[in-house]
């Protein structure tokens, strides 16, 4: 899961240290994660390394925004990627679902 994560994040920081190409790769890049499919609550679990217990608890404390789909919670990587970044840098102040 860290590994995908990181992955996600060195092909940003390279997009960047590119010129103009960067700016398309980085689109690109984000447009990919954008367009994934959404996460059942376990596969979100197995994302970050958590419990489903805990995936949830997240979920219902907003930390992660998430929606119901046929009645089970799904939740975009994206935002799974935005709570990551919040849990490493300590900006947990901020909802991820504003």
């Amino acid at each position: 899961m860290l590994a995908v994560f990181a992955a996600t994040i060195m092909t940003e920081t390279a997009c960047r240290s590119v010129t103009s190409a960067g700016v398309q790769c980085l689109a690109t890049a984000k447009r990919m994660i954008l367009q994934a499919p959404p996460l059942t609550i376990r596969e979100a679990a197995d994302f970050i390394g958590v419990s489903v217990e805990v995936m949830r608890a997240i979920v219902r404390r907003k930390e992660v925004n998430g929606f119901k789909l046929a009645g089970q919670w799904r939740i975009q990587r994206h935002a799974l990627n935005e709570y990551l970044i919040a849990q490493i840098t300590g900006s947990r102040g901020r909802k991820h679902n504003e």
